[in-house]
């Protein structure tokens, strides 16, 4: 019989720490480097010197500010070599596909294909407040 996958409710705090974990860690410290927004979000420590532990540390603020996760989106798929384009959501969809990449990539790109990563909920709790909980 065989194993299903347990269900995941996309969240943002969830697709942050997801991209975090699996984008190349090069990719994001340069990201780090170039970005204000990012150099922000890592205040206090320099670029070269993020692990990967200090970037998985982020992904609060990453899921807090859906542009921010949409630019972490955009340095994922740029760094898997994902066909280019404007729209992520077609981004992820197209990555889905490429044989090249594990099948863990594949299947987080699978799983964001068709969604707004920034519009889903901030977290699984439903507290609306900003800084709460939920979105």
């Amino acid at each position: 019989m065989p194993t299903e996958e347990p269900r995941v409710d996309l969240t943002r705090q969830w697709v942050a720490a997801e991209l975090l974990r699996l984008t190349k860690v090069e990719s994001l410290r340069e990201e780090a480097r170039r970005n204000l927004k990012w150099a922000g979000i890592y205040r206090g420590f320099r670029p070269e010197s993020l692990s990967r532990t200090l970037l998985l540390r982020a992904a609060p603020a990453f899921a807090a500010d859906p542009a921010q996760l949409r630019s972490l989106g955009t340095v994922f798929l740029d760094s898997i070599e994902a066909p280019p384009g404007k729209d992520l959501a077609a981004r992820f969809a197209g990555a889905a596909e490429l044989s090249a990449l594990g099948e863990e990539i594949k299947a987080l790109c699978s799983k964001l294909s068709g969604q707004d990563i920034g519009s889903l909920p901030r977290s699984e709790s439903g507290d609306p407040r900003p800084g709460g909980r939920g979105d």
